[in-house]
């Protein structure tokens, strides 16, 4: 096949490892947030299917945003700079090695995925910190996902080299790729050999060794597919780091091997679980005694219980309700106090508004029991209740 390499003025078509190079200003126009630079040639990426744009300097001047328009690369930049000045120009190198790694491990996985079961991809994201989403039109299931990945990464490890190159109209007529849209005119193929063929304008490696690895950290349903999000490379490497990290001061607090802190964690939570239910069973019996030891009266009960939850509160309300006008129990809060007040004789939704202006509180209910929050202190609600005298 004729590999013709069209428009050698973007130098990412032919070489995206170069992130340094000479160039002549060929535009300058005033625009909307500073001067549009155009360049006889330039290694800036202006962004594009899925892939954000490139950053970078042109002589030392910070460019604030790098675009297409009109089928020119657009420099966005502070200052003006004259046409037919030679320029320096600088890409941020590792930004767009962990982007190059990103958008190359997208092709690996998705060619796999697209060979093994079929799948096309609906659309495609390399986001903040190069994380990768890639959309699927039908369901991928998490064993294909296993083993989808393992072979990527064997890709990856066998060096395959990536081809990028501009068939000829007929050639491409006669050619099998992936590709999310229709295009007009000329057309780039990336290509990696027994792994994928897509149509891609973005800058690739040579080979697949430089993506360094594969990693996919979320699946979810999608639209009737799956959402895969994945990392590649440096920014696999980083993630790898954060958790190891994180396994490594489990392991130090649970005093387990590293290789042992899911069994260790799983252990503490359900020893974690089995005091919570001794505690709810002591808070019960306590709360029973309380209750039994509680004496009728014509007015009302107000009940403090520093460990009592919403549901014993409501059980202390319902209980304590046959002895009284009117049972309140409340408990500390995060900010003030949670409490449950009913009756058997009195409209709690009518007294309600009054218990609530006099603690600073809120909350409702039904007719026989409200349930709410108050801020007064708690000795003034206490002394509120001693004195309250419930009218329907």
């Amino acid at each position: 096949m004729e590999q013709r390499s069209i428009d050698h003025s973007r130098i990412y078509y032919e070489n995206g490892m170069q992130t340094e190079f000479d160039a002549t200003v060929t535009a300058c126009e005033q625009s909307e947030g500073g001067y549009a630079v155009r360049l006889d040639r330039t290694a800036f990426f202006p962004g594009g299917g899925g892939q954000e744009a490139d950053t970078g300097e042109i002589n030392g001047l910070r460019l604030i945003s790098v675009f297409e328009k009109d089928g020119e690369v657009v420099h966005l930049s502070p200052d003006a700079i004259a046409v037919g000045t030679a320029v320096s120009c600088r890409l941020d190198r590792v930004p767009r090695l962990r982007k190059m790694q990103g958008h190359g491990g997208e092709h690996i996985l998705s060619g796999i995925m697209h060979r093994l079961f079929g799948t096309e991809n609906a659309g495609f994201h390399l986001g903040k910190n190069e994380v990768v989403t890639v959309d699927t039109r039908t369901p991928v299931t998490d064993a294909q996902l296993r083993e989808a990945e393992a072979e990527a990464n064997l890709v990856i490890a066998e060096n395959i080299p990536i081809k990028a190159y501009f068939p000829t109209p007929e050639e491409l007529a006669g050619m099998r790729f992936r590709s999310k849209i229709d295009f007009e005119g000329e057309v780039r193929i990336v290509e990696i050999a027994g792994v994928d063929v897509c149509a891609c304008c973005a800058p690739h490696f040579e080979s697949t060794g430089s993506i360094g690895s594969i990693k996919i950290i979320d699946a979810v349903p999608w639209k009737g597919g799956t959402r895969i999000t994945l990392l590649c490379g440096l920014a696999a490497y980083g993630d790898h780091a954060e958790k190891h990290d994180s396994v490594r001061r489990i392991s130090v607090a649970l005093s387990a091997k590293p290789n042992e802190v899911a069994e260790a964690v799983e252990n503490r939570l359900a020893k974690a679980e089995e005091a919570k239910r001794s505690l709810l069973s002591l808070a019960r019996a306590m709360r029973d005694i309380k209750i039994e030891c509680t004496a009728e009266t014509d007015g009302c009960i107000c009940i403090f219980d520093e460990f009592a939850d919403a549901e014993g509160l409501r059980d202390y309300a319902n209980r304590l309700a046959k002895k009284c006008e009117v049972a309140i129990a409340f408990a500390p809060a995060k900010t003030g106090f949670t409490y449950a007040a009913a009756s058997a004789k009195h409209n709690m939704r009518t007294l309600a508004p009054v218990i609530n202006k006099a603690l600073s509180g809120k909350g409702g209910g039904s007719e026989t029991m409200i349930f709410g929050s108050f801020t007064a202190e708690r000795n003034d609600a206490v002394a509120f209740f001693e004195r309250f005298k419930p009218q329907d």
